[in-house]
């Protein structure tokens, strides 16, 4: 279980990661969200896929769970998004 946390946080952060600090590009905070957004949307699609082909390969019932989506979305947004005050 520890492993499936670690791996699932790795899959939905590396990108914005690397977009944002390893590139040293800056972006605006639309930007970013925006980014944020697409990453949960494509992520959650592939762990969708993955998901439902290994329970129907092993003949459980598969349940769908758009919430790790939405979180890491969130934490991705308070990571990266600008907290400073424009004046």
């Amino acid at each position: 279980m520890i492993i499936g946390i670690i791996l699932t946080a790795t899959c939905y952060m590396i990108y914005p990661f690397v977009r944002v600090k390893i590139t040293n590009k800056k972006y605006d905070d639309k930007s970013v969200k925006r980014m944020a957004l697409w990453n949960s949307i494509v992520v959650g699609a592939v762990f969708l896929f993955l998901n439902s082909a290994y329970l129907e390969a092993n003949g459980e019932e598969f349940q769908v769970s758009f919430m790790p989506a939405l979180v890491y979305y969130y934490i991705n947004c308070q990571v990266w998004v600008s907290r400073k005050k424009k004046k």
